[in-house]
């Protein structure tokens, strides 16, 4: 089955049929150039034309357009955009046209207005959406405070408000997409204008947070039409690792082995063929390498995957097939994420049905796209700004499946530490080897949080140290109705120890002051729940407790908690990498306390800023750095 996707690029297309090289730039350059504001009745008139041909081309040629949008909602959406062109500019304009074409909530049927990049006033920012919120990856020189700050407020508006501009003009069937998609459109001026969300496009006002919590202004200039922003990127790839998901993204598909972990990595970027390396080759490339090794793992990682053809991924499912016998022994993962679309869920969904006697779980987060959409896309061009616009011709029924995003088996969260720590929090949760859904958030009046990651979406374990925050006078800590031992206070947080013969489950932390009840928050207890302190929580790379520059062979203590009670021997990960435990045991002076100590993996590819995690007990901790010299 082929279903057209969008390609994996900065700015996704829609199938084979639309390729952005082959817009008219000179018919664009124009168009722009003789009416960049309202009026201009010549100008008025080349929009109007336009958007009386979305209106009546896009309902005729999507196959079930009027049973998805009423017709006269649609009918008054068209009316009232032409009628308000005089009085428009042109980014207002196209962001109309945009948001009557999302009116289908269809992902596949839409109009990207990146595909006139060469007319619009970009920013030099690149962000990203995280769990903990919208954070700064890369800044253009002049501009490299705002890396690694928290964006709290663009132009006039907070943040989450200026997201809320954003979703109607994004052509969706989820928020998982947009919250991929819309960071390119949040840094461009002219977007942020026609929007509302900033009043001009020349110099756009940001509040910024830093991770001390402190805020601040920055006024960050627009670059000139057409031109793409050069950026300083945060982690800077050469002060460090690089985590598998973020290497060779410009790279279809790719592979690598590891010796240390016996895990074998598929990276499947695009269903789609490259000219040097057809995928059959590469697919016996695989497999040569999976018959040739002892792989204890293998992952197919799809979270870059945007589509294209579903069929080209058929030879590595005929090919699994015939390995059946020994791939009963393997743990077979599928890595899934927001910007996984198309053919790449149609390829997740084929391995699910061929998984037959192969554990495969699905991991990460939910799909941007749906494996009940629509799909197939052919593209229509206006006839005076020669935007092209995608719409769908098939819709493909799963019946097995439930509405809404591919859901993955093992939900995973990404979050900033993850990422400025140069941490895969997916692919830890892979070799963790943990079980399905096991993420669970803390509610109530307080947040409960493992001491030393932090993480409140994630359960504590018995004997831990965890952390109790929310607003309150000092007290005691109760845990499921057994007093806690109180490690340190503040008007805002109590550190405590969950007692060691806590009941693995749900639980329910009280604060008691006097013998009054004046809190109380619902978590969870799991029999493991690791987590790694680092030494300054203000640093963005969240380095190690106790540890210094390295070189391969070195023996490293990290300090931790949350091993739990049963004495699970710990696996420790440099990347991928796995290194050798020497000794792993409870501090004798800090209750609570847990000292893991590993050997340094000598892998080349490893060197500067990386990453280092432990597992135990199926469940992964947060991700520290060391730096590693060789």
């Amino acid at each position: 089955m082929i279903r057209a996707g969008r390609k994996n690029s900065v700015a996704p297309e829609f199938g084979g049929s639309y390729d952005p090289s082959q817009m008219r730039a000179v018919i664009l350059a124009v168009l722009f150039a003789a009416g960049l504001t309202a009026g201009d009745p010549a100008r008025d008139a080349r929009w109007q034309q336009d958007v009386a041909y979305l209106g009546a081309q896009l309902p005729v040629r999507h196959p079930d357009f009027y049973s998805i949008v009423p017709q006269a909602q649609f009918r008054a959406a068209v009316d009232g955009l032409y009628g308000a062109v005089p009085n428009m500019s042109d980014p207002e304009v196209m962001a109309g046209l945009a948001r009557i074409v999302a009116m289908a909530n269809d992902g596949h049927t839409g109009l990207y207005l990146t595909q006139r990049n060469s007319v619009f006033h970009q920013l030099p920012l690149r962000f990203q959406w995280f769990q903990d919120g919208l954070f700064v990856t890369g800044a253009g020189d002049g501009y490299t405070q705002a890396l690694g700050q928290k964006v709290v407020q663009i132009g006039d508006v907070g943040v989450d408000d200026a997201y809320a501009a954003i979703v109607p003009i994004v052509s969706h069937e989820n928020d998982i997409w947009v919250r991929f998609y819309s960071p390119i459109y949040l840094a461009n001026a002219d977007i942020l204008q026609a929007l509302k969300i900033a009043p001009d496009n020349t110099v756009i006002r940001f509040v910024l947070q830093d991770l001390s919590g402190k805020q601040f202004s920055l006024d960050v200039q627009s670059l000139a039409a057409g031109i793409t922003p050069a950026l300083n990127s945060l982690p800077a790839g050469s002060a460090g690792f690089t985590p598998s998901y973020r290497r060779q993204i410009d790279q279809k598909y790719w592979f690598t082995y590891s010796e240390a972990s016996h895990l074998l990595y598929v990276a499947y970027n695009q269903c789609a063929n490259m000219t040097n390396l057809p995928f059959t080759q590469f697919n016996m490339q695989v497999w040569a390498a999976f018959d040739s090794n002892p792989v204890e793992t293998m992952v197919v990682d799809l979270r870059n995957n945007s589509g294209g053809d579903s069929s080209i991924f058929n030879p590595f499912l005929a090919a699994k097939s015939q390995r059946s016998a020994r791939f009963a022994k393997v743990r077979f993962y599928v890595i899934i994420g927001r910007q996984t679309y198309s053919s790449a869920i149609l390829n997740a969904i084929s391995m699910q049905q061929g998984a037959a006697g192969t554990t495969l779980k699905l991991v990460g987060e939910p799909t941007g796209g749906s494996p009940n959409s629509y799909g197939e896309v052919q593209s229509m061009v206006l006839p005076n700004s020669q935007l092209s616009i995608g719409y769908s011709t098939r819709y493909f029924s799963f019946p097995q499946y439930p509405p809404g995003s591919m859901l993955p088996d093992v939900m995973v969260a990404m979050t900033s530490a993850d990422y400025f720590a140069r941490h895969d929090p997916f692919l830890a949760a892979v070799l963790a080897d943990g079980p399905r859904n096991s993420r669970t958030a803390s509610t109530g009046d307080f947040l409960v949080a493992n001491a030393a990651s932090l993480r409140t979406d994630l359960p504590v374990a018995p004997g831990a140290l965890a952390s109790l925050f929310g607003d309150f006078a000092n007290g005691t800590v109760f845990v499921n109705g057994v007093v806690a031992q109180t490690v340190a206070a503040a008007p805002r947080q109590i550190n405590f120890q969950i007692p060691a013969d806590a009941s693995v489950g749900s639980a329910i932390f009280e604060v008691r002051v006097d013998g009054s009840v004046i809190g109380s928050a619902n978590g969870a207890i799991a029999a493991t729940a690791p987590g790694l302190f680092v030494s300054d929580w203000l640093d963005t790379a969240r380095p190690a407790a106790a540890a210094g520059g390295l070189f391969p062979g070195a023996e490293l203590e990290l300090l931790g908690t949350g091993q739990g009670t049963s004495n699970l021997q710990p696996a420790v990960y440099f990347g991928a990498d796995r290194g050798e435990v020497l000794w792993s045991a409870a501090d004798t002076d800090v209750p609570g306390l847990w000292r893991v100590r590993v050997r340094v993996p000598d892998n080349p590819g490893a060197v500067g800023q990386v990453p280092v995690f432990v597992t135990v007990g199926g469940a992964a901790s947060n991700g520290v750095t060391v730096q590693v010299n060789r």
